[in-house]
């Protein structure tokens, strides 16, 4: 993973290779100083790890549960929560963190999700539901005691559309 100054004003910097096996850039934090990324770790699976851009030190274990971690983690608009799937029992789930430590891990779903957004405003995050045909909504209020809510149905995809936009 490699930065570059967007106006060019710097140089190409080159972040730190570690020994996982894959690497993939992910969401840049709203203050433009963390990225969360996924790497394929040895011995687990993939898991979310974040970085300090200015630094450009190691990566630093976000989410490294058991299960595969989704590679779409997107950070909540105040840069305080993170949301991502991850395999639990071999059905993918959404499920909320704090950012950038990963404590206060809250599953929202249980009936199954994946690609999760936040909604702008940060109280309500939209997903795809296990079936990928079916977009769901679940309200998010901040802190450990949130949990898993009844999700509100959106809508179904059309038939022939894919929920990638292909």
């Amino acid at each position: 993973i490699a930065l570059l100054p967007a106006d060019g004003s710097g140089p190409l910097r080159v972040l730190p290779a570690s020994t996982n096996l894959f690497k993939s850039g992910g969401r840049w934090s709203p203050d433009g100083e963390t990225i969360v990324i996924t790497q394929i770790v040895p011995g687990s699976d993939r898991d979310l790890f974040t970085i300090v851009a200015e630094h450009a030190g190691a990566p630093r274990p976000l989410a490294d549960d058991p299960g595969s971690q989704g590679q779409d983690a997107t950070i909540s608009a105040d840069g305080r929560w993170v949301t991502y799937d991850s395999e639990v029992g071999g059905t993918r789930q959404v499920f909320v963190r704090r950012f950038p430590d990963g404590s206060d891990k809250v599953q929202i779903t249980t009936a199954g999700g994946v690609l999760p957004r936040w909604v702008r405003g940060g109280r309500e995050i939209v997903y795809l539901g296990n079936d990928r045909r079916t977009y769901f909504s679940v309200p998010f209020v901040p802190g450990p005691a949130s949990g898993p809510v009844t999700p509100r149905q959106l809508f179904p995809l059309p038939p022939g559309m894919s929920p990638f936009g292909w």
